[in-house]
């Protein structure tokens, strides 16, 4: 799997593109990497995840099981993060029911331009 990353002044957000298959949190994968630290370099708590070249090859119970783990890959509760997807529609959308139930500020969009107005909206 391939992350790239960038900050976007115009939407004070950082922009982060997956593509690839998705296999899980894992120490070491590249999933793990760094969302907090982003958060730290770029000074925002705002993010734009692309994944729609990635591709998810894990199951609705792995997911759920998954959600635990935000805390220690550096996620935090006053992140922003809009998430766009291409495929797996029933796994993000149970895994943004997820991830809302434990509190994280996370909305999952087909649509990026959805994604962005979200993203705007919620900008203080």
């Amino acid at each position: 799997m391939k992350i790239e990353h960038s900050y976007s002044k115009e939407l004070d957000a950082i922009l982060v593109k997956h593509s690839g298959v998705f296999s899980g949190f894992e120490a070491g994968s590249p999933m793990s990497f760094g969302i907090g630290r982003l958060a730290e370099v770029y000074s925002c708590n705002r993010f734009l995840l692309d994944a729609r070249d990635m591709k998810c090859d894990r199951s609705i119970i792995d997911l759920y099981f998954m959600g635990e783990k935000f805390d220690k890959l550096g996620f935090k509760r006053k992140f922003q993060i809009a998430f766009v997807y291409s495929q797996d529609e029933e796994l993000y959308e149970f895994l943004e029911l997820v991830v809302q139930n434990r509190g994280y500020s996370t909305r999952f969009f087909k649509d990026e331009t959805q994604a962005l107005e979200w993203l705007m909206n919620g900008r203080s």
